[in-house]
């Protein structure tokens, strides 16, 4: 570190300027936590800090702090709500706002909820539960969305392709195929927007 950049953070730290964000102490070994706590503990107090965590990890710091703030996982009602509002602005964004449009905009939307309602569906009830689980996954089927209004535009009944989000047990590890899938997909759309190159229907291995 040069002089100037130690001079700059000497000069955050004494003024309450220095933000330190750690996230994932959950992930961290007992032990390293415990060195971790002993270097929180001799910060300056001007230090701010934000930790990210699993509740159970925090019985590995004794350092004080001031707020604590715990994320609650979305019921049925909250999930429900991301995913309408979620869709109805892609909507927004993209349509012609016709009444044939917006038809076609609820159809999507009752489809991708019934399948996660479905009774028989627990295990993408339960991911989706997380906020950020939820918002990856709405991120994760734009294309489908996509896909679905042109679709219905052109008088088709289903997707080309059918729905990227159904067909297997839906696992975590499954929303994040979905996400690396979409991904992959704006890349390809990106550099071969010209070209009229197939869009990728598997992941590489290495991705999995």
């Amino acid at each position: 570190m040069q002089a100037w950049q130690k001079q700059t953070l000497l000069i955050a730290i004494q003024s309450g300027g220095l933000l330190l964000l750690l996230d994932g102490l959950d992930e961290v070994k007992v032990d390293e936590a415990t060195i971790l706590d002993q270097w929180l503990q001799g910060l300056p107090a001007t230090v701010n800090f934000i930790i990210g965590t699993r509740p159970h990890a925090q019985r590995n710091l004794t350092v004080s702090y001031t707020d604590k703030i715990s994320l609650k996982l979305f019921d049925w009602g909250l999930i429900q709500q991301y995913i309408i509002s979620f869709f109805q602005n892609l909507y927004e964004e993209i349509s012609d706002n016709s009444d044939e449009t917006k038809h076609y905009n609820e159809m999507f939307i009752v489809q991708v909820l019934n399948w996660i309602g479905n009774g028989d569906n627990k295990e993408a009830n339960e991911i989706l539960q997380r906020p950020l689980h939820v918002s990856l996954f709405c991120e994760a089927i734009k294309s489908s969305y996509q896909e679905w209004m042109i679709a219905e535009a052109e008088q088709k009944t289903e997707l080309q392709n059918g729905s990227p989000w159904q067909g297997s047990i839906f696992y975590r590890t499954k929303l994040y195929q979905l996400v690396i899938m979409q991904q992959l997909k704006n890349i390809y759309y990106r550099l071969s927007m010209c070209k009229h190159r197939a869009m990728p229907t598997t992941i590489p291995m290495f991705l999995c």
